[in-house]
């Protein structure tokens, strides 16, 4: 039997979250107790009446998970997402989750993780079935969707940004369009660091990464998608009164996405 710290808030304060995860004997950590209540027949917990809560916690899992290999897992049960990962990796992924959440970035919401000898289980609310990189392959959206499109997901990277976040691995098959809300939100954050809100290299190669995927995908939108995306940036940046060196970040975009460029081709090039 495990001790859940509940968390009633993803605007409480995050060292909430890090009491949670350094605290001894605490195995679980809940931020919303009514969506992981839904899985608990598939995932074989039983959460008690009794103040705390308690959650006790069998071994057997009746889901079957979507991705399985020797690292890592995912299941989507329901209207949540659980991956699978070892503890590390698994406390990594649920203070991302958590971190851009707290800054009011576009993400799936965490709901909570488990720990168990030696590896972690992570919940969070499933957003949408397809990519935006699918949504492009099956149709060009209009001009008018794309700059919509671009200003709030500029709006969300800024605030990224603007609160000492980088994501590493900001790419078109990892935004998913949320149905109730038509935002695009970042899924996969595996690769969310902290580093300082004035550092320029990270978010210069976050800013190439999707600009690499802009280009790859035929510029939807165009010129006015890129203006939309860097008002709603600078925006973001400027409503949390962080500076934005533009010109710089936009130099190290325009190198990175020449960087992507240059080793996908290499990649797909005929031996």
């Amino acid at each position: 039997m495990s001790v859940a710290v509940v968390v009633e808030r993803a605007t409480d304060p995050p060292g909430d979250v890090e009491l949670c995860l350094r605290a001894r004997g605490i195995a679980t950590c809940v931020l919303d107790l009514g969506a992981l209540a839904h899985a608990a027949a598939a995932f074989q917990f039983t959460i008690g009446p009794d103040a705390g809560p308690r959650i006790t916690w069998r071994d057997a899992r009746t889901a079957l998970p979507v991705h399985s290999d020797n690292v890592a897992a995912v299941w989507l049960h329901g209207d949540l997402a659980v991956k699978d990962r070892d503890a590390g990796a698994a406390r990594k992924l649920w203070r991302a989750s958590y971190w851009l959440a707290y800054a009011g970035v576009d993400a799936p919401p965490p709901v909570a993780l488990r720990l168990h000898a030696g590896r972690g289980l992570v919940f969070v609310r499933r957003v949408g079935a397809g990519s935006l990189a699918d949504e492009l392959a099956a149709a060009p959206p209009s001009p008018a969707a794309a700059v919509a499109d671009a200003a709030r997901l500029g709006r969300s990277v800024g605030r990224l940004h603007a609160h000492g976040l980088g994501n590493r691995d900001l790419k078109f098959s990892n935004l998913v369009r949320d149905p109730a809300s038509g935002a695009l939100a970042m899924v996969d954050l595996d690769g969310v660091r902290r580093r300082a809100a004035t550092e320029t290299r990270g978010r210069g190669a976050d800013l190439g990464r999707l600009l690499a995927a802009f280009d790859a995908a035929g510029r939807p939108g165009g010129a006015a998608t890129v203006r939309a995306f860097l008002r709603g940036y600078t925006r973001a940046h400027r409503a949390l009164l962080q500076d934005t060196p533009l010109r710089r970040l936009l130099r190290r975009a325009e190198a990175r996405a020449g960087e992507w460029r240059s080793a996908h081709a290499a990649a797909n090039a005929p031996s």
